[in-house]
């Protein structure tokens, strides 16, 4: 019978090649989109799942009432940890952990010569870290080791980097802002891509307490860095700990006690929690999760209703074998069977050919993110599973209705080839239905394209109050500012002739140097108060002409400080609004900020932004210290950062022999921090591209079969006198009414997600008609094209050939 029945199958195919390529390439580009969504999913709501107490491990995260609403935050004091342990002896294990950080690591090797790597995972954990998470020491020292200062764990492959085939043991290393150098004690296995705690290098927390121990203090309640794990017996009681937590920890919060809410959240929610955010690894948005899914889904219905539509269409043309078979003995059951037989087929061959271009996309996709995703099917059963499943689904959903339209003919009606197409038939008002269906899926994704192209446009090219477009950061590194060699390279910069300007800096205006911090900062005899919160930052006096910062009031700062506790400062227009400060009264105006640092403002400069623009302006402020200058901005003239870099590299390289050549281009570290949004919108006009696609074959495919059906009808109103343009337009004016109405639906629907889209961010674009009507002029071109084409073939063909034989 199955013989029989695939025997069928593959003769009809053969019949009707261009309905079936159609049909199975428009499953297939639906199929991988699907596949890519899961793998995506998968590989980000998987993290962490490979640690064996996952269940029982908690990361210590807090909420604070502000008068500017609930803030959330991960990171805890330093003595957070050590005061836990004091209180409370329910915590089986506390484990404490800083970074990771991208931090330079540097070492001679058995010739003397000098190396240096640009790590991006430096991570610096306590003792406890091992017995905690199921990460594998390969070889070497065991967990102990990091309960002592200048010991290192390297991952395998860094070793490899670092040392090639000669044993890394016992190996001395340079990790920069260390004074020591740091001993190489054992090798530990890759982390798996889906842990949220990622480490290139893993360094004792006892070496960071002794580079900083002024901040380890129990008294120490200003410092919030430090990300606090914590793991309890497996019968522990969730609500009852952290009501012991709250209790610990709330009397030595500074300020109003009451304010606080400290939590314990599970370690399988640390990737997918976007309010606490994760200050060891990345937090998948929300958006992106949920906007993958429709994604996938709308072009999976698109690929199903156009499959549907195909089918009702080609039918008509199976009604005789459908009369013939049920006047032989042929069971309704036995059609349906047959016909979904022949849809499983055309599905299962869609779904091997998505196999193959989901590897192609993939190839392409990982470039955009920040992690590989595992893709072999050989041995991936999830997705062999989940492609399974889809088969069965795609199967029905797209394969019931027409089958059943099929077997449903009465056997006279059949052989007598009375079945019609009416109007008002059933079928034809839900192809009509479909078609709609199909006009809406495809406006909504051109929409929300168009939305987000927008926004993301609007941020890249607005005014942020600063000159970012041709300037370069250089760190020699740790230690170094202040000192003859810096300042010789700077001098040395000067010379140049592509150089413009050179500054001295510890971070640029947006960050990225990884040296500029936030402080809550008053007036004096005021108390700090939620909201006052400014962005620091220590610079030079040539910092506001290389970075062309407008000086609204007084004067630039000057190239002297007053001491290690008092600065000249610059600040912004909305610092001077948080205080109630006009600006023709701020100059000599003295301020507290950092809890015991002074400033006195000798100059106003109008706002710009230092946060990427999904927050509000902030206030700024600028200050001298010669000590912090530990960086240089370098504005290049006439020359890219290609044509130059091997120079830049050079001239360092005769005043920092021993030290790595780390720089960035600003624009660069613009662009990192939209990296999330350029990729949604990547990955949404690649999807709104193959709906079109998908559309269009359908609807290729449709009106090429209504024209053939219609040919002698479109015969008989060309021999009474009809014209092209005539014939043309009824086919026209029917799918442009159902455009019309598909955009009447999609519109609303489009202007929520496009709404919920632009409201992660504080400068958004206004949402008007425009966006629409372009995409219901693209859509409309696209169609009508297609409809044009086929009915403009149809109606300038010669009568005679179709009336010939009536």
């Amino acid at each position: 019978m199955f013989k029989n029945y695939i025997t069928i199958a593959f003769r009809i195919f053969r019949l009707r090649p261009a309905y079936t390529v159609t049909n199975v390439f428009g499953l297939a580009l639906g199929i991988t989109c699907c596949l890519i969504t899961y793998l995506l999913l998968h590989h980000e709501l998987t993290f962490d799942q490979f640690h064996s107490k996952k269940d029982n491990i908690y990361k210590v995260v807090f909420e604070y009432e502000s008068d500017w609403g609930t803030e959330y935050n991960s990171a805890l004091t330093y003595s957070a940890a050590p005061l836990l342990r004091q209180d409370l002896p329910e915590f089986n294990q506390l484990l404490e952990l800083q970074g990771p950080y991208e931090n330079t690591i540097s070492f001679r090797d058995d010739d003397d010569k000098f190396n240096a790597f640009k790590e991006k995972y430096v991570l610096y954990a306590s003792d406890e870290f091992f017995n905690v998470f199921d990460f594998q020491v390969l070889r070497g020292a065991d967990a102990s080791a990091l309960q002592e200062p200048g010991k290192v764990f390297l991952t395998e492959s860094t070793a490899a980097r670092y040392f090639g085939d000669e044993d890394p043991l016992g190996r001395l290393i340079q990790v920069e802002k260390d004074d020591e150098l740091a001993e190489v004690v054992a090798i530990v296995k890759d982390p798996p891509i889906n842990s949220s705690i990622p480490f290139d290098v893993l360094i004792s927390y006892e070496t960071f307490k002794k580079r900083y121990p002024g901040i380890f203090r129990l008294d120490n309640t200003m410092t919030w860095a430090c990300s606090v794990y914590a793991t309890f017996a497996d019968d522990h009681d969730h609500p009852t700990l952290e009501a012991k937590l709250n209790e610990g920890l709330k009397k030595y919060v500074p300020g109003e006690a009451e304010k606080y809410q400290f939590h314990l959240q599970p370690l399988t929610e640390i990737h997918t929690d976007e309010r606490y955010g994760n200050n060891t690894h990345y937090v998948v948005p929300g958006q992106l999760v949920t906007g993958l899914i429709l994604l996938a889904l709308l072009l999976l219905g698109t690929a199903c209703l156009n499959f549907v539509n195909l089918s009702t269409a080609q039918a008509i043309k199976r009604s005789k074998e459908v009369g013939i078979r049920k006047t032989i003995g042929g069971h309704r059951n036995q059609l349906v069977a047959q016909f979904m037989m022949e849809i499983l087929l055309i599905v299962s061959v869609a779904t091997l050919l998505a196999f193959t271009l989901t590897q192609l996309v993939l190839t392409s996709v990982n470039s955009y993110l920040a992690t590989l995703i595992p893709y072999n099917l050989a041995f991936n059963s999830s997705v062999l599973i989940f492609a399974g499943v889809l088969i069965l689904a795609v199967t029905f959903l797209a394969g019931f209705y027409p089958s059943m339209i099929l077997a449903g003919y009465h056997p006279i009606d059949a052989i007598r080839n009375s079945i019609t197409s009416n109007r008002q038939s059933g079928s034809f008002l839900l192809r009509k239905a479909l078609i709609t269906a199909q006009f809406v899926f495809s406006i909504l994704l051109i929409s929300v394209t168009i939305i987000i192209s927008g926004q993301i446009s609007h941020i890249r090219t607005m005014d942020i109050g600063f000159d970012r477009e041709d300037i370069v950061h250089i760190s020699p590194a740790a230690n170094v500012s202040d000192s003859q060699e810096f300042r010789s390279f700077m001098k040395a910069l000067n010379g140049k002739s592509y150089v413009k300007d050179v500054t001295a800096t510890a971070d640029t205006p947006i960050g990225g140097a990884g040296f500029g911090w936030n402080s809550d900062f008053k007036l004096p005899n005021k108390g700090y108060e939620d909201g006052m919160s400014a962005s620091v930052r220590f610079v030079d006096e040539r910092f506001i002409e290389t970075y062309s910062i407008d000086l609204a009031a007084g004067e630039n700062l000057r190239g002297r400080a007053i001491n290690d506790s008092t600065f000249h400062t610059l600040v912004n227009k909305e610092l001077l609004r948080k205080l109630g400060v006009a600006v023709e009264d701020a100059i000599g105006l003295k301020f507290h900020f950092n809890g015991n640092l002074y400033g006195t403002v000798v100059g106003v400069t109008e706002d710009f932004n230092t946060y990427s623009l999904r927050n509000e302006m902030r206030p700024v402020i600028l200050a001298y210290r010669p000590t912090f200058l530990n960086g240089l901005s370098v504005k290049l003239q006439g020359q890219d950062l290609k044509d130059v870099e091997q120079d830049l590299r050079a001239t360092f390289e005769q005043f920092f022999p021993d030290r790595y050549f780390d720089y960035f281009l600003l624009e660069d570290e613009f662009e990192k921090a939209y990296q999330m949004e350029d990729l949604m919108h990547k990955i949404v006009s690649v999807f709104t591209f193959l709906a079109l696609i998908i559309s269009v074959m359908g609807l290729y495919g449709l009106v090429s079969f209504m024209t053939a059906r219609y040919s002698k009808m479109i015969g008989i109103r060309k021999v009474f006198g009809a014209s092209t343009a005539s014939i043309m337009g009824i086919f026209m004016k029917e799918y442009l009414w159902m455009l019309l109405i598909a955009f009447f639906i999609a519109t609303p629907a489009a202007y929520f997600v496009g709404k919920e889209f632009i409201s992660g961010f504080a400068y958004q674009i206004y949402i008007g008609p425009l966006y629409f009507l372009i995409s219901l002029l693209v859509i409309a071109a696209v169609s009508l094209l297609t409809v044009g084409q086929q009915s403009y073939q149809a109606a300038s063909k010669n009568p005679v050939n179709s009336l010939r034989h009536e």
